[in-house]
């Protein structure tokens, strides 16, 4: 091939047109397909076996291959003379045409029921040619659950002669009864390694010439997916028609992370707590990502800096130039008074083992926290460790500090507290994950749900700054529970958030989920509900601006819900804003899914938020740590869908049986230990007595004996 430079762009030339690189450099056969050895092995072993076929189901990101691998699936199925090795021939009738192939863009034209029939069935009763009628759902995610239903017998007993394919960016939506007829494979990115010779490959055919480490940088920002990858090589070639180098490609993609990486760890080879303060809290990102960048790059320093090894950890990191990581090494070696490169090693493994176990899903506070004695740990007792002694590499965390894979409910509790005019913060896995075991815990324990919601805009009150708009906020939740506190004696329950909403030019906005018990005295007539509507929707009306709703009071009423849809659907609600990033496992796909969609959170109700220096989640006291931890008193510990992560459990409203059989043996459990007391008296054995009873109970709570409803979590009975 030619190598074309392209020093000039002009609209409509033939370099525009050449420098399509994704389509140019599109996958055509299987050997050329890169990154998926076990989707190709077997469906060029289908090839080669005779060309036997089968339908599929490809997962991935968006620019994965999938819709590549299944076409060139399709055409060597059809191919008159496939090749060895399985693809096809690309120059007999069938591959030149494409014969038997057909397509569905399912978002793009309806997954209607009827819709899809219409489709499918010209194609599908009268096959045409002699060879494979493949019938291909692209974004398959869009299918409705009668189009999926009515495909289930077609799928499951095909005609001869026709077989389906989906693809989907969304594993998780496609209906199980779909997927059990599907031979299913996770499309996934590219390794560091293998999207540097993607990139390198096409760089060196296009004749682009390029800096060293431009393209690896490139690599980690397009996450691997080869679509992305090529799209971002002809963006940065496009946009001024020179090398593609460092420097650009940070320019074209706004990106300093780097940089500030860099910094930092700069600061803490030198061991200079005001710079490693200054450069930390200046990052803006949440602490989670920043401690991930952190632990890549003292990775990638220890395998092919300290090691001596050539090894990519990152595509991100490995970006990063010899010269720019010199003198980070170098200020560690000089503080800590060692003379050789490999003489590091048991200074990096200590700083990497204050890492090595934490869980970055921790709330910002804690976090905040674990920074803090890192920087203690680097700046005093780094340096004293020696080379002569055993380097401790234990996590030193305490026990009830940690999450682990299944935290309990009590352990989630956390709330955030940072001061006014700190760092910004942005929701976080961990603040959705307080925030429903905090609903489940109050149907769980109190058998209550939320029956209330409330927005706030501070901004409709002519308040622009922060600090002003959360102290408007916290005002109307202090003023919210003196007055249901004055019109009842029940247990009012508050949860609220504080978002900085984008959509809303960055105002700070109040997100409010309440329950409000019934009224006491000579107003029963009127619910609390009604009152409070009132009351909210007159708050200071004098200082709203006119012809606006500052404040706005939903109801399961007002939202058309019934009370349980309505609880679930407001606690949702609070999650909506955390990032597209925020990953959780899926014990189904064994591999970490968006948050957002297990908790299948609509596309359209999705916030994008900006960050906030105040505390994100605040409760009120009954769903305050404390609180929980009484109620978890005598061996009664919570149970946790979340924690389990049965996703399809959260919303099912299970809470509300277990609450029945929860305050049965509490109570029982109580009146044992009256018993022993009236028996036994205050003496050493009625308290021995008390806590060998106590000790009996404790044990996971799903193994607590139930009589008014059947575990979620046992096996359903034949």
């Amino acid at each position: 091939m030619t190598s074309v430079h392209f020093t000039t762009f002009t609209p409509g030339t033939r370099a525009m047109l050449s420098m399509n690189l994704a389509g140019k450099y599109r996958p055509r056969t299987f050997k050329a397909v890169q990154g998926q050895p076990h989707p190709v092995r077997f469906l060029s072993g289908l090839i080669q076996h005779g060309q036997a076929a089968r339908s599929l189901l490809l997962h991935g990101a968006i620019g994965s291959g999938k819709t590549s691998l299944v076409r060139i699936y399709a055409q060597a199925l059809n191919c008159e003379t496939p090749t060895a090795e399985g693809s096809p021939c690309q120059t007999c009738e069938p591959c030149q045409t494409g014969v038997g192939f057909h397509e569905y863009d399912t978002s793009g034209r309806g997954g209607e029921r009827e819709t899809v029939l219409e489709w499918i069935h010209p194609r599908y009763l009268s096959p045409k040619g002699r060879g494979w009628t493949v019938l291909f759902f692209d974004e398959a995610q869009a299918l409705e659950a009668k189009a999926a239903d009515a495909l289930l017998k077609m799928v499951e007993e095909p005609k001869p002669g026709v077989i389906f394919c989906f693809a989907t960016t969304e594993f998780v939506k496609i209906r199980a009864a779909l997927r059990s007829r599907l031979i299913s494979f996770e499309i996934k990115p590219l390794c560091a390694d293998e999207a540097i010779t993607l990139l390198t490959d096409c760089a060196c055919l296009e004749g682009i010439d390029h800096e060293p480490g431009a393209l690896a940088l490139l690599a980690g920002l397009r996450h691997g997916y080869p679509r992305d990858l090529l799209n971002g090589l002809e963006q940065v070639r496009v946009s001024n028609g020179g090398p593609v180098t460092i420097a650009r490609v940070r320019e074209v993609f706004d990106i300093d992370h780097t940089d500030r990486l860099l910094t930092y760890v700069q600061a803490l080879a030198t061991g200079d707590p005001g710079a490693q303060n200054a450069a930390w809290f200046s990052w803006n990102e949440a602490a989670a990502v920043k401690l991930d960048w952190l632990r890549t790059l003292f990775t990638g320093l220890y395998y092919n800096d300290v090691l001596g090894q050539t090894i990519t950890v990152d595509a991100l990191i490995a970006s990063i130039l010899p010269s720019e990581r010199a003198p980070i090494l170098a200020a560690f070696r000089e503080r800590l008074g060692v003379a050789s490169m490999g003489a590091l090693a048991p200074y990096w493994r200590a700083m990497m083992a204050r890492w090595s176990t934490a869980a970055l899903d921790l709330d910002e506070t804690a976090l905040q926290l674990r920074v803090a004695l890192f920087h203690h740990f680097v700046n005093d007792e780094l340096p004293v460790l020696g080379l002569g002694r055993q380097v401790e590499t234990r996590d030193r965390t305490p026990e009830r500090a940690k999450v682990t894979s299944a935290p309990s409910a009590v352990e989630v509790q956390v709330v955030s507290h940072a001061p006014v005019g700190g760092p910004n913060r942005f929701p976080t896995i961990g603040d959705a994950h307080g925030v429903i075991e905090s609903a489940s815990y109050l149907m769980q324990e109190h058998g209550r749900l939320f029956n209330a919601r409330l927005r706030i805009e501070p901004a409709l009150f002519g308040l622009q700054e922060e600090a002003e708009s959360v102290s408007l906020i916290a005002a109307f939740c202090l003023a919210l529970e003196a007055q249901v506190e004055r019109w009842s004696k029940g247990p009012f329950v508050r949860l609220s958030l504080i978002e900085r909403d984008l959509a809303r030019d960055g105002e700070v906005v109040g997100h409010i989920l309440a329950h409000l018990p019934e009224p006491t005295g000579l107003g029963r007539s009127v619910d609390m509900v009604t009152r409070i509507t009132t009351w909210a929707c007159s708050w200071r009306r004098e200082a709203w601006l006119p012809s606006c709703d500052a404040v706005v009071f939903e109801t399961p009423a007002t939202h058309g819900a019934k009370p349980l849809t309505f609880h679930w659907d407001s606690v949702l609600d609070l999650c909506a804003g955390v990032g597209e990033d925020a990953m959780d496992r899926d014990p189904v796909q064994e591999a970490p899914v968006r948050l957002l969609d297990l908790l299948e959170i609509a596309r359209s109700r999705r916030r994008i938020v900006g960050g906030i220096a105040a505390p994100l989640v605040a409760r009120s006291e009954l769903l305050r740590p404390h609180a929980v931890e009484m109620a978890c008193e005598n061996g009664m510990p919570l149970l946790s869908a979340l924690a389990a992560r049965q996703w399809d459990r959260i919303c099912s409203g299970w809470e509300l049986q277990e609450h029945k059989d929860r305050q049965r043996t509490k109570a029982e459990r109580a009146a044992a230990l009256v018993r022993i007391a009236e028996d036994y008296g205050d003496t050493t054995e009625a308290r021995a007595r008390c806590e060998d009873l106590v000790a009996s109970w404790q044990g996971p709570s799903e193994e607590r004996l139930r009589r008014a409803w059947r575990g979620w979590w046992l096996p359903e009975e034949v």
